[in-house]
């Protein structure tokens, strides 16, 4: 199936470089064995593309490569990341960009890291988009730990043989590049350009928050680190965003104390006007004075609809781990018919009962018991529950730790015994084909709860283990290409007979 993806820019001019013709070419075909992954989450790059209209073509998908790789950072982190670039090959001899997404946690499919290397790329230009760690982890890790994914990055195109890389920066991303190079002066970047560059940290934080609310919080958290208390101390920060944000926008934020220091303390080196001064290579600034927060749409009826707009009436939904409940939560309650077949990549199990078994009950029930309190008093939205276990079975006992906080209302309807995530009995409700899959070195699932998830499915399924001592991991490092070719297969077998007897 091939489509077009939507064009987001609105109908504005086209300013975009040419990057071919910027040096000698030499044209390179470079093939990541990470790209096998991308059949994996074809899908979920599709949905979240945002359907817009605008009076500019867009480039069509034949114009370019785009690939999903996987960069090692020097302490070890994987970096997930997209590469694009022009469908005749690498050119090392062209320009390159990093671009660094958003947002406290956000990622590189939307607004500008979508559309620019989708024009970029056409051009002559090689664009890599990374997902930082701060991406779902910025509650936890350091501002500065940015600096070893963007580091990951050029390291990754300067090992191609590329010579001139740019870093890109949207909103807070802005900081992140603009503290790359203060803290590196790496001679490999030669220009920054910043999308809608956010200003300093601690100002924006001051001037929403107000200064007594601010400070109060600050006292706080100075207090929790200097007793040792930085890293188990949760700071939880409600407020509106300051002016040009629309009012009546709600900004809700929780960090460690030490974390929240780190980037929104007094203190905090995330300052591009005091850093801006001591950049030597060329800059470039864009900003508008309409800039808006669009919410994207994420729910998968929007996505469905996307698709039926290209034309495409028959989908298969595939989720990975707990991405697999949302679909079939999605499916057993509207029944969409567009829906035709589902794929689950190590289905999450049932989630409270799994929260339950990891935490014992007493402690689960002390969970559920603080939860329903802050709902009933109206403070389902601002009462964080934070849990730590280590994980239950198949996982090692006692040597996986597991962590993670929600608000009350939403750890409610994610984990309590009332919610929305029981899969087995979801996808009871379920008639279409269903092809499960996971491995034997999965912390999260085993094989006998792969028969009997299989077993509850209400229409034909099946499912694909991958087991030994080698077995697949949640994460089928390794299994890509395997995993990739079952689906296919599955697809072919079940889909082609389907449309046979139509």
């Amino acid at each position: 199936m091939s489509f077009n993806l939507p064009d987001p820019m609105r109908g504005y001019a086209d300013p975009l470089i040419d990057c071919r013709g910027a040096g000698k070419h030499l044209v390179r075909q470079f093939w990541s064995s990470a790209s096998r992954v991308a059949i994996l989450s074809l899908l979920l790059l599709l949905l979240l593309a945002v359907p817009v209209r605008s009076q500019e073509a867009s480039p069509a998908s034949s114009d370019f490569v785009q690939e999903m790789v996987t960069l090692t950072a020097d302490d070890g982190v994987k970096v997930p990341a997209i590469l694009m670039y022009p469908r005749s090959g690498i050119d090392i001899y062209s320009p390159a960009l990093v671009h660094h997404h958003g947002g406290p946690g956000s990622t590189p499919l939307g607004t500008e890291l979508r559309f620019v290397p989708e024009r970029l790329a056409p051009r002559g230009c090689t664009t890599l988009s990374i997902k930082s760690r701060h991406s779902s982890g910025h509650p936890w890790i350091p501002f500065e730990k940015a600096t070893l994914d963007i580091k990951a990055a050029v390291d990754f195109l300067s090992n191609l043989g590329i010579r001139d890389i740019v870093l890109t920066g949207r909103s807070l991303g802005s900081i992140r590049v603009t503290r790359y190079m203060i803290d590196t002066q790496d001679p490999r970047i030669r220009a920054l350009i910043h999308y809608a560059p956010t200003r300093d940290l601690s100002q924006w934080m001051r001037a929403g928050m107000g200064e007594e609310y601010y400070w109060r919080t600050v006292d706080r958290a100075t207090r929790a680190v200097s007793e040792g208390r930085g890293s188990e101390e949760m700071i939880d920060v409600h407020y509106e965003p300051p002016p040009p944000s629309p009012p009546g926008r709600q900004f809700d934020l929780v960090q460690t104390a030490e974390t929240w220091l780190n980037w929104w303390g007094p203190a905090a080196r995330t300052r591009n006007t005091v850093w801006l001064s001591q950049i030597k290579v060329p800059m470039l600034l864009l900003a508008g004075d309409k800039d808006v927060f669009d919410d994207v749409a994420l729910d998968i009826k929007a996505w469905l609809d996307f698709l039926e707009g290209l034309g495409h009436r028959e989908v298969i939904g595939e989720g990975h781990s707990f991405g697999g409940i949302r679909l079939s939560h999605y499916l057993s309650k509207t029944q969409d018919p567009r829906l035709k077949g589902l794929v689950f990549l190590a289905p999450t199990r049932n989630a409270s009962a799994w929260l339950r078994k990891g935490l014992g009950a007493q402690q689960y029930d002390a969970f559920i018991a603080g939860a329903e309190k802050a709902v009933r008093e109206g403070n389902g939205s601002k009462h964080w529950v934070h849990v730590k276990f280590f994980m239950p079975p198949p996982a090692p006992a006692g040597q996986v730790p597991y962590e993670f906080f929600q608000y009350a209302g939403s750890f409610l309807s994610t984990w309590g015994p009332k919610a929305n995530t029981v899969h087995t009995e979801k996808i009871a409700t379920i008639k279409v084909p269903i092809l499960s899959l996971a491995g034997s070195k999965d912390i999260f699932v085993d094989q006998a709860y792969m028969e009997k998830f299989t077993k509850a499915a209400g229409g034909p399924a099946e499912y694909i283990w991958y087991g030994g001592a080698d077995g697949a991991n949640h994460g089928f490092d390794g299994y890509e290409d395997r995993v990739a070719s079952d689906i296919v297969k599955w697809i072919e077998r079940v889909f082609t007979r389907t449309v046979t007897e139509r």
